[in-house]
């Protein structure tokens, strides 16, 4: 139980620095430049503080809201589905798509992987999970 619990703070903590940096990266793009879409980025870096405030809660209480990482994988899946649809449309470079991609990819990967191994670990725990 103690490598359940342990995998899934790990997961909830990638979570929050990621989030937590990718926010700080996007409030503070300088302020000089012509960003006609500066009110979107405030607006997801909002967003991006409220979902590491949820990562942070949910890593109080890792095993009652485990849910919450299979939330965020499904946000960040839906995420690389637009990654395809603007490289499919033309309107994203395959180098910055790969270069903005790529590692929220990782990340991805890496929930999914703790998330079902810990799925499969209560099961074995508890005959049920």
């Amino acid at each position: 139980m103690k490598n359940v619990i342990t995998f899934l703070r790990i997961a909830f903590w990638v979570g929050i620095i990621a989030d937590a940096f990718m926010a700080v990266k996007l409030l503070l793009l300088p302020y000089n430049t012509n960003l006609d879409f500066r009110p979107e980025m405030e607006t997801v870096a909002s967003l991006m503080i409220g979902w590491t405030i949820l990562l942070f809660w949910a890593d109080r209480k890792p095993i009652e809201r485990r849910i919450i990482l299979l939330i965020t994988i499904i946000m960040m899946t839906i995420g690389q589905i637009i990654y395809l649809v603007a490289i499919f449309l033309n309107k994203l470079s395959v180098k910055e798509a790969m270069t903005n991609g790529v590692p929220p990819l990782i990340v991805l990967s890496f929930f999914a992987i703790v998330y079902f191994y810990t799925a499969r670990e209560l099961k074995r725990i508890h005959g049920n999970a």
